[in-house]
């Protein structure tokens, strides 16, 4: 396809927003179509951006770190553009924990991965009540890690939260909700007296391996889904990658992985 190409995308979330922008940017003409339906993913994600601490490191690792450090590089762009209130911030994350004794492990994978991960940025131990001196709704003997790197996009206090294969069954449960509660409030026990604002639905995009499609489906027919629940964290860099891959452009991350002809026996 040529710059000058006439493209459809289909999706109104993170990835197809991306994708779209990135398009549009390099000059094609862009029809963005979306339904109108309950349980955008995008709309109910906390909005953490924080990727460090997964235990393995395979590619769907490498890509949500990719996404991470790609947010400098959009950011620049959309401020180019006209669009400086985009709502994301670098505001550090706190890992927390009762018992001091299982954090070493944690800090030594998050410190051998600063090399090769630079949006990581520093990692620092605290001692109990060190986290409720940053955070005071939290319990005061806790223990935690803050990682200065992690950033977020929106501003509010989120519990979550559950996981359950229901279809699209668009309704909060009880149990669901009471869970997140107790669960909150035995953490972060100042949290008792706050208002609950809203609960929130979001229909995770998923795939039998948990790693998303990204790529070819035929000839004009390209695909960018299935991430889980890490599409704010690598979405961006995944519409990027699949409108350079539109567009006949070496995408800016590797996409093998990630293809959508992996389900095929054999």
């Amino acid at each position: 396809m040529t710059a000058r190409a006439a493209v459809v995308v289909v999706g109104g979330g993170v990835v197809a927003a991306a994708a779209a922008y990135q398009l549009a940017r390099r000059g094609a003409g862009v029809t963005v179509v979306e339904g109108d339906q309950r349980g955008i993913a995008t709309n109910a994600g906390a909005g953490i951006i924080c990727p460090w601490a997964e235990p393995v490191d395979d590619p769907w690792y490498q890509l949500c770190c990719a996404g991470a450090w790609h947010y400098r590089e959009l950011l620049a762009m959309l401020a180019e553009d006209g669009q400086a209130d985009t709502g994301y911030a670098r505001v550090g994350a706190l890992c927390v924990t009762g018992q001091a004794g299982t954090l070493p492990g944690l800090a030594a994978l998050l410190e051998s991965r600063r090399a090769t991960a630079p949006g990581l940025g520093e990692v620092t131990a605290l001692a109990p009540g060190g986290p409720a001196r940053m955070f005071p709704p939290l319990a005061p003997g806790l223990a935690g890690l803050w990682i200065s790197g992690a950033a977020r996009v929106g501003g509010r206090i989120v519990a979550g939260a559950t996981r359950e294969e229901a279809g699209f069954q668009y309704s909060a449960t009880v149990a669901g909700v009471g869970g997140l509660l107790a669960g909150a409030i035995d953490l972060a026990p100042g949290l008792g007296a706050a208002e609950l604002l809203e609960t929130r639905i979001g229909f995770r995009p998923a795939t039998s391996d948990g790693w998303p499609v990204l790529g070819a489906l035929a000839d004009g027919l390209f695909v960018a889904a299935g991430h889980g629940a890490e599409g704010l964290t690598a979405g961006p860099v995944s519409g990027l990658a699949v409108a350079q891959l539109v567009l006949g452009q070496e995408p800016a991350v590797g996409l093998a992985p990630f293809s959508p002809y992996r389900f095929q026996p054999g």
